[in-house]
């Protein structure tokens, strides 16, 4: 399901650390395997 996602969308946005989204599987490598051009915005609450 995640990856019908992103291949539909043209960004995905986080605001998880990157070690805890490479974790799940949403780092930028990942992501970009799934859709070639996508957009990784991340924001954490801490900075």
């Amino acid at each position: 399901m995640l990856a019908r996602l992103v291949r539909s969308a043209n960004l995905v946005l986080t605001n998880m650390t990157p070690s805890s989204i490479a974790d799940v599987g949403l780092d930028y490598e990942n992501l970009c395997q799934i859709k070639s051009d996508i957009i990784l915005v991340t924001s954490t609450d801490c900075g």
